[in-house]
């Protein structure tokens, strides 16, 4: 089947590579024959007479590309195939591997043009792929490659008959630090030339304990002053009069341990083998006198304590409201102004660790799946793409229709019920003492408005909801919403307080939107919460050409009205389920910044001014 082989490992080879396969293009016999289980192979074949051809296989888990580049053009000349490869592993210091398969036919074919095609590829790959690791195995017959392996310093590491008495097969490389000696093996398949096996050196474990301890000496600059004066101030004449050589030395001896020990005495010191270079003994005796300071005093810190007691300090409950617009045009400061509490530093670190510790596990394990807003690894991403999904996959081709209702609460956040909040938390498995530290946190706030530095309103009480722009806010809402229910024949999606609907309709069948409507408003007022019909809106998705007509729905005794372009999760959506108009207002929006930038560089500004207006309006 094959002709030689040589390869990167035996049993488990990464790389093997075949010469004279005896497979032109011609052959019928290409899949079944050449094809090996487990390997990308790559081949050129010989066209115009027996023999020659090259295949090179690479492990499926091993990324490689083809250099088709470095072939040689006359298909009458000497025959290579390159391949770079990028294993997970390889010699440190090389920025990938080369492997190249040659062979040269037996005399009279001349070694000259063989030689040129060498020089001419590995100068190029040098050139191009610098910093290779090169592995060059081929049939070389009886060439004399020795200008290349001076010229490229390149090794010639198979010194064993591969055919007979003579050593045909050889493989050159500059990684032979990295590799054991090749080793002979029996010929592959039909082949009369023993197969040359090429193994990496195994990296043996170095036997270093994790932990060892070092005996050293305390040294600072205070103790080499100290030991400088002593040394300059000791008499060294009671030496002298020793003459015993021995003695001398023993006398010497006891009166540097004597200052030693005094002045920079011994100590033990303990590393780790995964210590960076600079952890130094001081740094690690620095570290752990911080965590010292940080966990003596861990029961009188006031959150702890604040916990305890069920109250925290009054000026956490007090935040700067920074308004912020939901609309291009604010007609109603009250219903065009969404409030965001600022609230302390100190604040906002007790709050995350509440959130993180105690109130986000226990809601995770009884949260609905129809729940996006504000879950680890949710989005408006992943909430779209589950609506889209089920919308096309019911309307595509059905003759269903999908009924959708886009619904919006009136001051979600600011309307929530302290005592309904207070009896749902103590539903979900919360610390009581955390839940009384939350109503605290709710209970007796303060807020001004603040346009500006110096312009600042009067304190105002607040006497319900939970602050918009806190870690808690967000997460209360949802312990709010979690328990809001559709009928079954319905589906709902909630981004916090973005709630979306819809019923699917069967081909010619009757609609319950309406008492899905009521139902949902229902429930929506046992949680004190109070829909918005003026911003609810209705979209049919239907591919049949002639839709069915249904009567318009009402919330509250207000008609909700029926589009046909609806903005959800900030994606405008058409009924057909297109996204065009949301395309074309992307365009126009980053037209209007690009014509801004681009009068700012007709204007001469400078670059920190265009790029601090980019960040801001982009």
């Amino acid at each position: 089947m094959l002709g030689n082989i040589e390869t990167t490992s035996y049993e488990t080879s990464k790389v093997p590579v075949g010469k004279e396969p005896f497979v032109s293009r011609r052959s019928i016999l290409f899949k079944s024959v050449v094809d090996t289980s487990g390997y990308n192979i790559i081949r050129k074949d010989r066209n115009h007479r027996l023999h020659g051809g090259e295949d090179l296989y690479v492990k499926d888990s091993i990324k490689f590309s083809i250099l088709r580049d470095y072939e040689f053009p006359d298909p009458e000349g000497p025959e290579g195939l390159w391949a770079k490869i990028t294993p997970n592993r390889f010699p440190q210091g090389y920025s990938c591997l080369i492997i190249g398969t040659v062979y040269h036919p037996p005399p009279p074919a001349k070694d000259e043009p063989l030689l040129d095609y060498l020089i001419d590829s590995l100068s190029r790959l040098e050139s191009d792929i610098p910093g290779a690791g090169i592995i060059l195995a081929g049939d070389w017959n009886r060439a004399n490659v020795s200008p290349v392996i001076k010229q490229f310093n390149l090794t010639q590491v198979v010194h064993f008959p591969t055919r007979g008495d003579r050593t045909l097969d050889k493989v050159l490389n500059n990684l032979t630090e990295h590799y054991e000696k090749p080793s002979p093996f029996p010929p592959f398949g039909l082949s009369d030339h023993c197969t040359v096996g090429l193994f990496p050196k195994s990296r043996s474990k170095a036997n270093i304990p994790a932990k060892r301890t070092v005996t050293t000496r305390a040294v600072n600059a205070e103790s080499k002053q100290a030991f400088d004066r002593y040394m300059t101030g000791l008499d060294w004449s009671l030496v002298d009069t020793i003459d015993s050589v021995q003695e001398q030395y023993a006398h010497f001896s006891h009166l540097i341990h004597i200052v030693l020990d005094s002045i920079l005495p011994k100590k033990r010191v303990k590393f780790h083998r995964n210590d960076a270079p600079w952890i130094s003994p001081k740094l690690k005796a620095l570290i752990a006198h911080r965590q010292r300071e940080y966990y003596q005093d861990k029961n009188h810190c006031s959150t702890t304590t604040g916990t305890n007691q069920g109250t925290l300090p009054d000026i956490w409950k007090c935040a700067d409201i920074t308004p912020l617009s939901k609309t291009k045009i604010v007609e109603d400061a009250a219903k065009d102004l969404r409030p965001i509490s600022l609230t302390p530093t100190l604040s906002k670190i007790a709050e995350h660790y509440f959130v993180h510790e105690h109130v986000k596990p226990a809601l995770l394990k009884r949260l609905e799946p129809d729940k996006f807003g504000c879950i680890p690894g949710s989005s408006t991403a992943h909430a779209l793409i589950d609506l889209m999904h089920n919308w096309a996959q019911a309307a595509d081709g059905t003759g269903n229709t999908v009924w959708i209702f886009a619904l919006d609460y009136r001051k979600a956040f600011d309307l929530i019920d302290h005592s309904l909040l207070l009896s749902k938390l103590s539903t979900y498995n919360i610390n009581p003492y955390i839940i009384n530290w939350i109503i605290a946190f709710l209970k007796d706030r303060k807020q001004r408005v603040k346009l500006a530095h110096d312009c600042l309103s009067e304190w105002g009480s607040v006497r319900a909801g939970v602050p918009q722009g806190t870690k808690l806010g967000p997460w209360l809402f949802l312990v709010m919403i979690n328990d809001l229910k559709v009928p079954s024949a319905s589906d709902c999606i909630k981004y916090v307080d973005d709630t979306t609907v819809y019923e699917i309709i069967s081909k010619g069948g009757p609609s319950n939107a309406q008492s899905m409507i009521n139902e949902v408003a229902s429930s929506s007022t046992l949680n004190s919460f109070q829909l918005h019909p003026k911003k609810c809106n209705e979209l049919r998705v239907s591919f049949v050409r002639s839709p069915p007509s249904y009567d318009l729905i009402e919330i509250n005794g207000s008609k909700v009205s029926a589009v046909s372009v609806m903005k959800l999760l900030g994606v405008y959506l058409y009924d057909n389920l297109k996204w065009n108009t949301h395309v074309t207002e992307t365009i126009i929006k980053a037209a209007k910044r690009l014509y801004f930038l681009t009068q700012l560089k007709r204007a001469k500004e400078m670059s920190p001014a265009i790029r601090g207006i980019y960040n801001y309006r982009l």
